[in-house]
């Protein structure tokens, strides 16, 4: 980890990466990743963030869920941010 941001990577049975991100912090932060897989076109990030101490309850069952959008690779280099307090998973297609 560096900066607040602990990241964790692994091919997928595809040949593709796996890119998982936990922003701890308490501010957005902008990424850079560039993969070996020089792949360009659609991948697919998994975002789960809320606030620090927000939670799921009958009055609010969305308050935390993941939100799944796509995301372009270029040459094998993602950039996104990262909001605050959030799980990011990202999917870079072989």
């Amino acid at each position: 980890g560096q900066d607040d941001l602990f990241a964790s990577a692994a091919l997928d049975d595809d040949g593709g990466v796996i890119v998982k991100i936990v922003n701890a912090g308490e501010k957005a932060a902008p990424i850079r990743i560039a993969s070996t897989i020089k792949t360009t076109g659609r991948g697919r990030a998994t975002v789960i963030a809320a606030a620090s101490m927000a939670e799921n309850s009958l009055a609010s069952p969305d308050a935390v869920r993941p939100v799944e959008e796509d995301m372009a690779v270029a040459g094998g280099i993602v950039e996104r941010t990262l909001p605050a307090h959030s799980l990011t998973v990202l999917r870079i297609p072989k």
